[in-house]
C-alpha cells in the first residue's frame, strides 16, 4: 500500500448478461461502472453505448462531433458483408456527396467528412445496405 494520494490503474475485463424485452424500435442503452474505494466513495467510468433493438444488418451512429465545423466522422457497424452506399443530402433533399458506394466487410467502419466548402446548415446522411436504410441529421455550424 502506497501513498494515499497515489492512484493505480487496473485493466480488467467484465461481462454481464441482461435479459431485455423485445422492442418495436431501436434504442441506445448506456452503461458505466461504479468504482468503489475502501472508504465507500464512488467514482464512475465514462458511459459506453450499446445499440439495442430489432435484428438488422446495419447500425448507424450519430456523427461526431455534431454540430461540427468543418469536419465530422460518421461511424456504423455491419452485421454482415454487403454493398453500402453512404450519401449526404442538404435540407431540401439535394444530393451533396456520395461518400461510399462499395462492398464492405462485416464490422465497424468510419468515414470522415470535410465540409469546409459547404454552407452552414442542416444536412442528412443516409446509409443504405440492401433493403436497410438509416438516415440521421447533422448540423454544420460556421
Amino acid at each position: 500500500r502506497g501513498n494515499e494520494d497515489e492512484s493505480f490503474i487496473s485493466r480488467t475485463n467484465y461481462s454481464a448478461i441482461e435479459n431485455l424485452p423485445s422492442l418495436g424500435k431501436d434504442i441506445d442503452l448506456y452503461y458505466r461502472l461504479a468504482l468503489v474505494a475502501e472508504d465507500s466513495s464512488m467514482r464512475y467510468t465514462d458511459a459506453i453505448k450499446i445499440e439495442y433493438g430489432k435484428e438488422k444488418d446495419i447500425f448507424v451512429e450519430q456523427n461526431k462531433p455534431n454540430p461540427f465545423n468543418p469536419t465530422t466522422t460518421i461511424s456504423f457497424r455491419l452485421t454482415r458483408s454487403g454493398i453500402v452506399k453512404l450519401t449526404v443530402y442538404d435540407i431540401i433533399g439535394r444530393e451533396v456527396l456520395v461518400l461510399l458506394d462499395k462492398k464492405l466487410e462485416q464490422g465497424r467502419h468510419s468515414v470522415d467528412i470535410d465540409a469546409s466548402k459547404w454552407p452552414a446548415g442542416i444536412y442528412f446522411y443516409k446509409v443504405r445496405m440492401g433493403k436497410a436504410i438509416v438516415t440521421k441529421r447533422m448540423i454544420l455550424a460556421k
